[in-house]
């Protein structure tokens, strides 16, 4: 099964912290990937930046002499033409459980050895978030991590998924409880991280990822980033961050 990497900082002011600009860095990581045959998880992203679809793929190598990446395609011939028609696509992945993220124009399609690949330039830049605390982690079973939503009535009580000082997404089931259009702002939010450590956040709705479910319903990932996030409260989910790594690697 397919890990599904998440985007985290890119195309966020959070980037310019991770940026790797260097041409033979960029590089570097690239070929990183390819040698370590590691699952690249592809958002599809229209002209407006939504997140379309995604798919997971591989890295196969490189053309030095254009300077091209080549990619694998997708059994979906349907898909292949939209993501061969304008796409931009986004691309996260892990190397060495360090998250590493990048843009890729849109590729044509052809053929290496008989089989259907894309091809496109290689990333001019590349994320690579060098620090732990940056890390975004999947919330594991029986540890509390919870999002109060403001409404007129009672407030919505909803787990989240996953969490990084940057932000948070949360996986819903079916229609959601409340609308969650792109680029809104929440304000009054209530994060709740354990029973004795909870605080106030503005938020703003950044992705919608749609996922298959068992069952036919529709699941859809909801990606939300934090807004004017003190000093202080970046510190309660840092500790939170490194709770969840250390009971990580201690079980494995």
């Amino acid at each position: 099964m397919s890990i599904l990497h998440p985007i985290s900082v890119l195309d966020t002011p959070e980037q310019e912290n991770f940026l790797i600009d260097s041409q033979s860095q960029c590089r570097n990581q690239i070929n990183m990937i390819i040698n370590k045959e590691l699952s690249v998880t592809v958002y599809v992203v229209d002209e407006n930046k939504n997140k379309q679809l995604n798919f997971s793929t591989q890295l196969l190598g490189i053309n030095p002499d254009h300077d091209l990446l080549i990619l694998d395609s997708t059994p979906n011939e349907t898909l292949n033409n939209q993501i061969t028609s304008g796409a931009m696509l986004y691309c996260a992945t892990a190397i060495n459980d360090v998250p590493i993220e990048f843009k890729l124009d849109t590729p044509r399609q052809t053929k290496l050895a008989d089989r259907p690949v894309f091809v496109t330039p290689l990333p001019k830049t590349l994320i690579r978030m060098q620090r732990r605390e940056f890390f975004r982690v999947n919330i594991p079973v029986g540890i509390s991590a919870i999002c109060y939503f403001p409404t007129e009535s009672n407030p919505i009580k909803i787990e989240l998924s996953d969490i990084s000082i940057g932000g948070f997404s949360i996986l819903i089931h079916g229609s959601f409880p409340r609308p969650f259009e792109i680029d809104d702002i929440l304000k009054q939010c209530e994060i709740q991280l354990s029973l004795n450590d909870s605080f106030e956040v503005t938020l703003k709705v950044k992705n919608h990822i749609n996922k298959p479910a068992k069952d036919g319903n529709q699941t859809t990932l909801i990606g939300f980033t934090f807004i004017n996030m003190p000093e202080s409260i970046q510190s309660q989910i840092q500790r939170f961050i490194f709770s969840i790594e250390s009971k990580r690697l201690r079980t494995r």
